[in-house]
């Protein structure tokens, strides 16, 4: 057993859901000063039934309740839940996860909850009776407490011993007896005071119980003859009233067709009023569009007059702009032309500056010319462009003759040179391009080298995690972890014991999808341990009875029953069947038949649905088990669900084997990813050793190439100015021609914006005059359709004044009908009443005099006696006998039947009560021997444990437990007695702070080695502890983690890196505690 999990709400600074959830081993709970750690502790304390405030650090229990901060509101309740792991049923419940539940209310309402279920505080503190766990327990040590170890008083310290030893329940049932004895002596005093008082009054009651039966004769015979009377008189009421009912709902129905008539004709007329608005609402909407409409005509025949007169003045100042346009055309024609010669030189000296930019000589100053002459071109492109021809561009292939001429004659000189310059310069671009090429290619292959070693890298980090994985797991199996304590001590033996074959979970298989089914149905049978014959599983249930290792199962494959149930292979076809288990699952050859045993009565079915189907058509005399988990008992029980925690026993051993088959793949996988890194590295090194030849290639052709450039500098510089001082001539020309051109362009506008500006005024005005014509036919058609309208709304106006009038004559009819119907109604009502009246009082007075209902009359009803005309007479008869009984005494009966039969108990009750009291004092002798056996047979082992566990962590020394007072084993104090390594026995309180602590830190170890508790938790208890001695007690406390759980809450360096995980408690926001929590044991697996 071991904690699972605490889960804590609302509980002082923890005002969010916070879970922490445990594991084996030891978990390490850290933060600073003021964080909430030792909250924790509380927790665990407080839903474990602590009581006492002080305790808790509080001064109410209300303290627990979380009580808000500046930004939080407080909370309303405190709950605190905590989870126990019950595989091995250390607690005796038939459960395998127990949860503890504690809420508290700010109204001062708690309640405990086990398991889901309320329970009392009683409850909880039997549960964990002898386990170490418990509010006065030594599995919870908090702030403080250490020290009140040693320093409190002898018998202080009693309760620790006591709970290690095992007597504290039997403590517990003493107290109980003790109580009871004392309870049951006060009874029998009172008791006998009663049988004394009772004695007096059984006589007196004897004869007035006998007058009050005499007395219950006559009124029943009464009840009888009043019931029939009544029932007679209330079927006559009855036969009257079905009369008037049947008339009611005649009238009823009559009523009520009326009023759906009525409903019918108001939704008619109320159909017709909405019309009628509807028309005087359009006609008013025509009225207003006639008015709007003859307005706009007249403003539309104004206007009209008016564009005419316009048009005629415009018409005629059109006509003399065309001969100026003709004579701007001509001129601006030339001048095109002799633009295109200027080009044509200029185009002719580009190209030989062009022809110098490859000597690298002056080559801003060839650059700017080129940029002269372009933009110049372009510039006078732009304006012929934009001024007459929008598509012109100059002939760039046209050229001047006599500039051509000149030219030739300049560059004879050098054009060998500058051919084999080209020459040089396109073999250098060659070798170049070749470079480039072979770079890139170079670092494609870098790259993918880069790229490979990161994919090896990333393999071998995978196949460390699988390696480390498969390790933690080989070992958790070698040392059965998992597995109750018993399990793990028997399996130690299996070399001493050959007849021992193993654990039923490492000898079943079976496929993975059947893994869960399989672990569900055998549960807590899956630790059962299989040997070959009996006599093995005799003297390994003895060691572990003489060892008191724990409890364990064993299966002797010689006596346990192998056949099959056939009434399980009986049952085939069923919906969602996949068949009895035992058939998918193998054992080894030395098992065979242990699958039967075991699995023989289960069913497999894929889901829920078909399994319920199943049990209930067999009314639920199966076991069946789904592949998810879920079991259904033969008798009907039905268990599922899911842990947080998935692992399996059994599906280890093939995680295992898993684990081993990816090792090898990736081995495989790992000298493949060599073998190619290393060719593609040897292809990278020769691309490397090529391209360092081209680049020597490439330097030597570059030499070359500035030698001869050199040589035809002087010469190139000498063409470039003689070019640069015509190309200012020709540009200086050709801008003056464009000039030129932009003004008669300019002028040529100004003229055609003047006549387009006239004849637009005039078409717009002609499309004005259109429009306006066709709007005034549009209104002359309007006018036609609104006088038809007219018409027909006059028409349906007449037509709903008749029908209004048909409605009112109609209404005025059904209203006078349905009035005289009502009459009737209230007439019927009436008299329904008047006879329900009479009849109820009737009723009434029957239940006034003898207490019974109508239901009840019909149960007294005598046929014969309901014909019988004397029947008023004869009940008047038994009336007068009654009476002359006189006073009666009716409770007389049970009270005398009640006295004697209290008298006769109680009698029997003293004799019980003293055979009870020589009982309990029997019990308390029998529980002082067993205690005073127990405690001292414990109490030596504990003396002997406390000196080995002192002297490990002392290093050296020696310490003692004694008994004061050896008469009084049970309620004597108990000393503690140490003498460190090289000091003398001294008094306790002479010790340092350190040796106190580390002395009874001995003593809680001493008592765990005892009677491990299943989880302990620890508050700073070595808080005054060295650094060496807090790894002394950090590596101990390592050494009981096989039979306990530890939560430790510390400060401690040495502690935290000892445990196998850590939560952090931490205040984010002021006043409330918050988790962070890290897994070291998770983190080393992967």
């Amino acid at each position: 057993m071991y904690l699972k999990s605490i889960e804590i709400q609302g509980f002082k600074s923890f005002a969010n859901k916070t879970v922490l959830d445990f594991s084996p081993g030891i978990t390490g709970i850290v933060g600073p000063n003021g964080s909430g750690k030792s909250n924790i502790s509380d927790a665990v304390r407080w839903v474990l039934g602590e009581q006492k405030v002080k305790q808790l650090r509080g001064s109410s229990m209300q303290d627990v309740i979380f009580s808000g901060t500046a930004a939080r509101r407080p909370q309303s309740y405190a709950s605190v839940t905590i989870s126990f792991d019950n595989g091995d049923h250390a607690l005796s419940l038939p459960y395998t996860e127990v949860t503890v539940t504690r809420k508290l209310y700010r109204s001062g309402e708690s309640e405990y909850r086990l398991n889901g279920s309320e329970c009392r505080l009683k409850d909880i503190h039997e549960l964990f009776y002898d386990t170490g766990i418990g509010k006065e327990g030594y599995s919870l040590i908090g702030q403080g407490q250490i020290d009140k170890i040693l320093s409190g008083k002898a018998e202080e310290r009693r309760a620790l011993f006591d709970e290690a030893v095992g007597i504290v329940k039997f403590k517990r049932r003493k107290e109980l007896a003790e109580r009871k004895l004392e309870e049951e002596q006060g009874n029998l005093a009172r008791v006998q005071d009663i049988v004394t008082e009772l004695e007096k009054q059984v006589e007196p009651l004897a004869k007035q119980s006998e007058k009050a039966r005499k007395y219950l004769s006559y009124r029943d015979e009464l009840v009888v003859l009043e019931s029939t009377h009544f029932l007679n008189k209330l079927e006559d009421a009855e036969q009257v009233l079905q009369k008037l009912e049947e008339e009611e709902r005649n009238v009823e129905a009559s009523l009520k067709e009326d009023e759906e008539k009525q409903a019918l004709l108001a939704e008619a007329f109320s159909k017709l009023e909405a019309e009628r608005e509807a028309l005087d609402r359009k006609e008013q909407e025509l009225s207003h569009s006639e008015e709007e409409e003859r307005k706009q005509k007249e403003s539309i025949e104004e206007d009209i007059v008016h564009l005419k007169e316009s048009i005629s003045g415009k018409e005629s100042s059109s006509r003399h702009f065309h001969e100026r346009v003709e004579s701007l055309k001509k001129e601006a024609s030339l001048s095109i032309g002799k633009m295109e010669d200027l080009t044509a030189s200029l185009l002719t000296i580009r190209k030989r500056l062009e022809d110098f930019l490859f000597f690298e000589t002056e080559e801003e100053q060839i650059k700017l010319d080129l940029e002269l002459i372009d933009s110049t071109i372009k510039e006078a492109e732009r304006i012929i462009q934009s001024s007459f021809y929008p598509d012109f561009l100059f002939d760039k292939g046209r050229k001047e003759g006599k500039e051509k001429s000149v030219l030739s004659e300049q560059s004879v000189d050098f054009r060998e040179t500058e051919e084999e310059m080209r020459k040089l310069k396109k073999e250098g671009e060659e070798k170049q391009l070749a470079l480039s090429l072979s770079e890139k290619n170079r670092s494609e292959k870098e790259k993918l080298l880069q790229e490979e070693k990161q994919e090896l890298q990333d393999l071998l980090r995978s196949k460390e995690r699988c390696r480390i994985q498969w390790e933690n797991l080989r070992n958790l199996a070698e040392r059965y972890e998992g597995f109750g304590q018993a399990v793990r001590a028997s399996m130690k033996e299996k070399e001493r014991e050959n007849g021992l074959i193993g654990v039923v979970a490492d000898l079943l298989k079976t496929r993975k999808e059947y893994e869960l089914a399989l672990e569900t149905t055998l549960a807590g049978s899956l630790q059962n341990l299989v040997c070959e014959e009996e006599g093995t599983a005799k003297r390994l249930l003895e060691k572990l009875k003489r060892e008191k290792l724990g409890r364990a199962t064993f299966l002797p494959m010689s006596s346990i029953r192998k056949e099959r149930d056939n009434r399980y292979d009986s049952i085939k076809s069923e919906p969602g069947l996949i068949g009895v288990f035992s058939d998918f699952v193998t054992v080894p050859e030395s098992c065979r038949g242990l699958e039967q045993y075991l699995l023989s009565k289960v069913l497999l079915v894929d889901t829920l649905d078909h399994a319920l189907f199943i049990a209930r058509k067999y009314k639920h005399s199966l076991r069946i088990v789904t592949l998810d988990g879920e079991l259904l008992q033969a008798g009907g029980a039905l268990s599922g669900g899911a842990y947080r925690n998935s692992s399996s026993l059994i599906g280890r051993k093939r995680e295992i084997e898993d684990l081993e088959k990816k090792l090898e793949s990736l081995q495989k996988e790992e000298n493949l990813q060599r073998e190619k890194l290393m060719q593609h590295e040897e292809e990278w090194d020769k691309l490397k050793r090529r391209e360092e030849e081209d680049r020597e290639e490439i330097l030597r052709l570059d030499r070359l190439y500035r030698e001869k450039s050199l040589r035809l500098q002087g010469s190139v510089k000498a063409e470039r100015q003689t070019l640069s001082a015509r190309v200012d001539f020709l540009s200086e020309q050709l801008h003056e021609y464009s000039e030129k051109i932009e003004q008669n362009f300019s002028d040529q506008l100004d003229l055609e914006e003047e006549n387009k500006s006239t004849a637009g005024m005039v078409e717009e005005e002609q499309r004005k005059i259109l429009f306006l014509e066709q709007k005034m036919q549009d209104f002359h058609t309007k006018e036609e359709e609104r006088k038809a309208e007219r018409i027909a709304l006059k028409e349906r106006r007449t037509s709903i004044s008749e029908e209004e009038k048909a409605f009112y004559r109609k209404k005025e009819g059904m209203q006078e009908d349905l009035l005289e119907k009502e009459k009737e109604k209230l007439r019927l009502s009436h008299q329904r009443e008047k006879l329900e009246e009479r009849s109820a009082q009737s009723a009434s007075d029957l239940f006034e005099e003898y207490g019974i209902g109508v239901s009840q009359a019909k149960q007294y009803f005598d046929e014969a006696l309901s014909t019988n005309p004397a029947l008023p007479s004869i009940i008047q008869e038994k009336k007068a006998a009654m009476k002359g009984l006189g006073s009666i005494n009716l409770d007389s009966i049970e009270q005398y039947t009640e006295v004697k039969d209290r008298y006769e108990f109680l009698r029997k009750q003293v004799e019980d009560l003293l055979q009870s009291e020589i009982s309990l004092r029997e019990i308390i002798k029998d529980l002082d021997s067993g205690m005073r056996k127990q405690f001292h047979e414990n109490f030596h082992k504990i003396q002997e444990r406390f000196n080995e566990v002192f002297r490990v962590l002392f290093g050296g020394g020696s310490g003692r437990i004694e008994i004061d007072d050896r008469e009084d084993l049970l309620e004597s104090g108990i000393s503690i007695i140490a003498e460190p390594p090289g000091k003398k026995l001294q008094n306790m309180m002479q010790l340092s702070g350190g040796e106190k602590a580390l002395t009874a830190i001995s003593l809680l170890f001493a008592l765990q080695s005892l009677k491990p508790s299943p989880f302990c938790l620890l508050d700073e208890i070595e808080a005054a502890l060295d650094d060496s001695n807090v790894v002394r007690f950090a590596k101990y406390l390592h050494h009981l983690t096989e039979n306990t759980q530890f939560i430790v809450i510390t400060h401690r360096r040495g502690t935290m890196e000892s445990a196998d995980r850590l939560f952090g408690v931490t205040m984010q926001e002021k006043g409330i505690s918050t988790l962070v929590s890290v897994n070291l044991v998770e983190e080393q697996l992967e």
